[in-house]
């Protein structure tokens, strides 16, 4: 495979075509597929678009499907915007709904202003909101107060609520005092208990007893209840004594 690797970087910037005209005529079967994975790596690499194109020669569709994936990785890499039109472009049965989950996540993390602006673009409703999720995932993990802050005040009502609560989750990682002060500046009660929600199961997974103290403070409902479980659950894996001493103390009205 090495010296694959080798001869391709070789021949490639010479002849891309018929370097892969060589490749597709490899009679051995298992090192063709090698041979194009190699070629089309290193070809989407260099040059994306001229790869991309280069994929309609290759006649086993399985193999095609896996040299698109490779190719549009590469492209994304320089040029998010480029990927998606590529992905656009092909035929409905071959769009990678995967891909375009990881591409949308990544891009939002690197540039979330030109993520968002693609995201809300989709053309329908149901993929501007998966897109929009999607770029928070990925903006709300490098700057969750930047992504809360769109997400409040700028996306279409109906990504807003999702689009709070993975910025909310992604802050309580980081700074749970102001996911909690968020929260709580929340003006309604159903909107403020699933942020709650959101925040202890968040906040839990790296300071489960921290956030166990937050959630007691408020009454009891079906959602707090379900903050304690999610929070005792963790809770008890990394402090199965301090779980223990909880439940103990809890007394049926």
């Amino acid at each position: 495979k090495i010296a694959m690797s080798v001869l391709i970087s070789l021949l490639l910037p010479l002849d891309p075509e018929g370097t892969l005209a060589w490749a597709k005529n490899l009679q051995n079967t298992q090192g063709r597929e090698a041979l194009l994975d190699t070629l089309f790596n290193s070809w989407s690499s260099q040059d994306p678009q001229g790869a991309f194109k280069a994929l309609a020669q290759i006649d086993d569709i399985g193999i095609r499907n896996s040299l698109i994936t490779t190719t549009l990785t590469n492209m994304a890499s320089r040029d998010p915007a480029a990927a998606l039109a590529a992905l656009q472009s092909l035929p409905a049965g071959v769009q990678n709904m995967a891909f375009e989950k990881a591409l949308f996540t990544t891009w939002g993390s690197g540039d979330p202003t030109s993520a968002v602006a693609a995201a809300l673009a989709m053309p329908t409703n149901r993929m501007r909101t998966f897109a929009v999720t999607d770029v928070l995932k990925g903006w709300a993990q490098n700057d969750p107060k930047a992504a809360l802050d769109w997400a409040t005040n700028s996306p279409p009502f109906s990504v807003r609520s999702d689009a709070i609560n993975i910025a909310v989750s992604s802050l309580a990682k980081q700074d749970p005092k102001a996911a909690m002060d968020y929260v709580m500046s929340v003006p309604y009660a159903m909107t403020r208990n699933d942020l709650m929600n959101e925040v202890a199961t968040s906040w839990g997974q790296n300071d489960p007893a921290a956030a166990l103290a937050w959630v007691d403070q408020f009454p009891s409902t079906p959602v707090h209840d379900s903050a304690i479980q999610s929070i005792l659950g963790q809770l008890s894996q990394t402090d199965p004594k301090t779980a223990a001493t909880y439940l103990s103390q809890i007394t049926d009205p």
